[in-house]
């Protein structure tokens, strides 16, 4: 997954690179504000809290709450962005 991922990273630089209609800041842009909202909704796991003689599974960690969050932060944090580029974009 990882490679598909680096591919189509480098296939949109070279169209942006290669077309002068295309903004290779908004891809780069997209890519980070799309990694930092992953990041923070990505699954967290920890060790079985009892001790046993055969393998267990990690234990994935409920984090309802984180999400929520970090959702509204992120949607609060584009929004501000928009702002910020709707504002620029009138002077």
């Amino acid at each position: 997954i990882l490679q598909n991922m680096v591919i189509i990273i480098g296939i949109n630089l070279v169209f942006g690179l290669s077309s002068q209609g295309i903004d290779n800041w908004g891809h780069i842009g997209g890519l980070i504000g799309g990694a930092i909202v992953a990041w923070g909704l990505l699954p967290q796991y920890s060790r079985p809290t009892l001790v046993s003689l055969t393998p267990k599974p990690l234990e994935q960690e409920q984090r309802t709450g984180w999400e929520i969050g970090w959702t509204i932060f992120c949607m609060a944090l584009l929004l501000f962005g928009l702002q910020a580029a709707h504002t620029i974009a009138t002077y």
